[in-house]
């Protein structure tokens, strides 16, 4: 009985991780699209998601609590306990990030004629996709899916300052788009940061699956 009520909640924790992970997605994937077409009522609906991600970060530290105490997990498990706990805690910072690039688009007027979003979509859409890889590599313990989600970090890095050079330049050259441009550089950063800690799950899971310390600092530090 207790052999299957402790298979039973590592499973249940494999799920929750991936459940919140799959909300973080989909809050990045709403913000965006309510970026492009200027959606607020999306964007409000993406806010209200991260209640759901909050929901998520408090199961998953329960259960994980319940693991250790009752279970006394060693080896593996434990790692990939030890590894969740840090897990959730980007997640629930991710999915802040989420809501703030909501935050900035409600707070916007319609679109100027005279701004384009440069890269913007192109830097949320990588940004989703290392989410989705990071998470896979945990749980199939992938370490070459996770590689390649670190090194992908890099290419966000630079449509980050793409943007940001670009941006700069309309608002030289363009003064009465610069409150707009301003969030649009705000809800950049969201981008990059949410990539940073995309990045950090992967070097995560290299070290719960290799023991090889590839870990930078907290993006948010």
């Amino acid at each position: 009985m207790t052999a299957t009520r402790y298979a039973r909640d590592m499973r249940s924790l494999r799920e929750l991780l991936l459940r919140m992970g799959g909300h973080v997605e989909e809050m990045l994937g709403g913000a965006a699209e309510a970026l492009v077409h200027h959606d607020v009522a999306l964007a409000r609906q993406v806010r209200s998601m991260d209640r759901d991600v909050n929901r998520l970060e408090y199961e998953v530290d329960a259960l994980c609590l319940r693991i250790l105490g009752l279970h006394h997990p060693s080896g593996g498990d434990l790692r990939f306990v030890a590894v969740s706990m840090k897990l959730v805690t980007h997640l629930e910072r991710m999915g802040d990030l989420a809501k703030n690039i909501s935050d900035r688009i409600t707070e916007m007027e319609q679109r100027p004629t005279t701004m384009i979003y440069v890269d913007l979509p192109r830097m949320s859409e990588r940004v989703r996709l290392m989410i989705s890889g990071a998470l896979d590599a945990f749980v199939e313990r992938d370490v070459e899916l996770a590689e390649e989600v670190v090194e992908a970090d890099s290419e966000v890095d630079d449509l980050y300052w793409r943007i940001h050079r670009s941006l700069e330049a309309v608002m030289l050259s363009n003064p009465e788009v610069v409150s707009y441009a301003i969030k649009l550089l705000l809800i950049c950063k969201y981008l990059e940061r949410l990539g940073d800690h995309a990045a950090n799950i992967a070097e995560e899971v290299i070290f719960f699956v290799e023991g090889r310390d590839v870990r930078r600092g907290d993006p948010d530090s």
